[in-house]
């Protein structure tokens, strides 16, 4: 499988992930459900990182196209995280 049919493969589980599987699952499936959502965005973001596509780094499970920099300007982030870039050291107040 090359890697664009993996990209779309996970766009595709991911987006599908997002939708509730039933309207009251145990807690298994529940878990079930979270740890594959979970697993999917990373390897999505893997992947994206590998073929060269930007990825958000103010959180480490975001999936938004980042336009920003990071708060210090060295970073790509979305606009909900510009402020907490993973990739930076902690800020001191």
């Amino acid at each position: 499988m090359s890697t664009h049919e993996q990209l779309e493969y996970y766009e595709s589980a991911v987006r599908s992930d997002n939708v509730l599987v039933g309207e009251n699952p145990g807690p298994a499936e529940h878990v079930a459900e979270l740890t594959g959502l979970w697993e999917h965005r990373a390897i999505l973001r893997q992947l994206r990182l590998q073929e060269g596509i930007p990825i958000c780094n103010g959180n480490g499970h975001c999936l938004e196209r980042p336009t920003l920099l990071c708060l210090n300007g060295e970073h790509d982030t979305c606009p909900n995280h510009t402020d907490s870039c993973f990739l930076c050291p902690p800020r001191t107040h």
